[in-house]
């Protein structure tokens, strides 16, 4: 506390912490903010505080008078004291059982692809590539045209499908409106029984009157 801190440091403009979330989110926040500005570990732990609020704020001016002596001891107390609220992380089976839906395009594939690998810890490139393959429809045309390639790192996947999806784009606002109409009409036929009118098709034979022939025996 008696350490002079640089005027030039700030209190970095990241949101504050009240318990609930992740610890390790807000130390990542709070180092890369502080890295650029100074590399003093006592202002570190100055500043730390004025990042928390709530029920953070009252466990830190709970501590005990003189228990920090560095940074990497008040880190190692907030992750302790709030590691209830850090996220579980993924693991590579999740990413696997990842598909893609039947209606759901490849954009938005991709893009729930992407944002649930990012829950995956340690998660390597050719093994994202093999998930991302796999969790493709069975018919679709990217597959198709990504196993023709010859990419095998998902990052080279990821540059195939924007041009994929750039393509797709590209095409679909050159696609002439439908008419409506049919260019080649169906005639039915009247020996085919499955063009007969359902009426028609039950209709039972009808039983002519011959009670007023005079020829009618």
């Amino acid at each position: 506390m008696r350490a002079l801190t640089p005027q030039k440091v700030k209190v970095p403009p990241i949101d504050h912490y009240d318990g609930t979330t992740d610890p390790i989110d807000h130390l990542a926040a709070f180092k890369a903010q502080m890295s650029v500005q100074t590399s003093s570990e006592a202002a570190w732990c100055k500043f730390f505080p004025t990042t928390l609020k709530g029920l953070a704020t009252t466990w830190f001016t709970e501590l005990p008078f003189g228990s920090i002596s560095s940074f990497t001891a008040l880190e190692a107390a907030f992750k302790q004291n709030f590691i209830a609220g850090r996220r579980h992380r993924k693991t590579i089976i999740y990413l696997m059982s990842i598909r893609q839906r039947r209606e759901e395009d490849l954009a938005d594939y991709i893009k729930r692809f992407n944002k649930e690998s990012l829950k995956v810890s340690n998660l390597q490139d050719n093994v994202a590539f093999i998930a991302l393959m796999s969790g493709l429809y069975p018919s679709s045309r990217f597959k198709i045209k990504l196993t023709e390639s010859e990419a095998s790192l998902f990052s080279e996947a990821m540059n195939l499908a924007q041009k994929f999806i750039q393509a797709s784009d590209i095409g679909k606002t050159h696609e002439e409106p439908s008419s409506g109409k049919r260019n080649h009409e169906y005639t039915p036929r009247a020996d085919n029984p499955r063009d007969v009118p359902r009426k028609e098709k039950y209709k039972k034979p009808r039983l002519e009157n011959n009670w007023n022939n005079p020829w009618y025996d």
